[in-house]
């Protein structure tokens, strides 16, 4: 029985921090949202900035746009009961001709980024991207090709075993 009891004891610790987890990101979600901003992404930086010494809060690197369109990458912390804090916030990127044509709400199986490279090659990539995404999705052809003709060379090869 000694066993089962650790083995629950921290199956139960496990279970309890990735609920805290959770929530914590709808938080985070939640207070981006409220200000009319969007989330990218959220992930737990356990050494982010302002971790030392940190007892209660955890932290996580946020990217998200605003409510003008600009990128932002930020430091913030977060827990049940003293709510979200930026320990870091900067503009990344400035608004792109893009940002307009997205969805108002993140979709379930319908990622953002669908919206964004589309949107960036037929803009040429749009203000702010840097051309960055246009060229990816005009590059589509020749991986493609590539693919196809290194999938022939290892049908060759295995055909001369």
């Amino acid at each position: 029985m000694g066993g089962f009891g650790i083995f629950l004891f921290v199956a139960l610790g496990v279970g309890l921090w990735m609920a805290s987890m959770s929530y914590d990101k709808k938080r985070i979600e939640e207070y981006v949202r409220e200000r009319s901003g969007r989330i990218v992404s959220i992930g737990w930086a356990p050494f982010g900035k302002g971790w030392f010494g940190e007892q209660n809060d955890r932290i996580y690197e946020v990217v998200y746009y605003d409510s003008q369109g600009h990128q932002h990458w930020a430091t913030c912390k977060t827990s049940m009961f003293s709510g979200v804090y930026w320990t870091e916030d900067r503009v990344t990127h400035s608004k792109a001709n893009w940002f307009d044509d997205l969805p108002e709400r993140n979709q379930p199986g319908d990622p953002i980024i669908r919206h964004i490279s589309g949107a960036a090659s037929a803009e040429g990539g749009g203000e702010g991207t840097s051309n960055s995404r246009a060229p990816l999705v005009a590059e589509q052809g020749p991986v493609d090709e590539e693919i196809t003709r290194l999938k022939r060379r290892i049908s060759q090869l295995e055909q001369q075993r």
